[in-house]
């Protein structure tokens, strides 16, 4: 036997998920309303999307061309600078702490 009685009265939270139940259908409904009618939107936007990647290799090439460039006079100072050769492999004290 519960504390309450022996009939416990659900019928509030029935009327609530009832109502909860009604407002997300509504949502739903308005949401794919929505969804619909900006379809024109979301074509544009992945139609711009695609011709601003289109067009990125050709400034891509010339970029990754300065960046040779930049390290090439990095390493060129480097030597002029330091007297030293670069070394691309770390020193044997950066082993030794791994």
């Amino acid at each position: 036997m519960s504390l309450c009685g022996s009939k416990t009265d659900t019928s509030g939270m029935n009327a609530a998920a009832l109502a909860n139940s009604q407002v997300a259908k509504d949502a739903l409904d308005w949401y794919r309303e929505a969804y619909t009618d900006q379809a024109p939107l979301r074509q544009q936007a992945a139609d711009k999307a695609l011709a601003v990647s289109d067009a990125q290799p050709p400034f891509q090439a010339g970029a990754t061309k300065t960046a040779r460039v930049m390290v090439a006079l990095m390493l060129a100072r480097w030597r002029k600078t330091s007297g030293r050769p670069w070394v691309r492999r770390p020193p044997p004290v950066a082993n030794r702490l791994t």
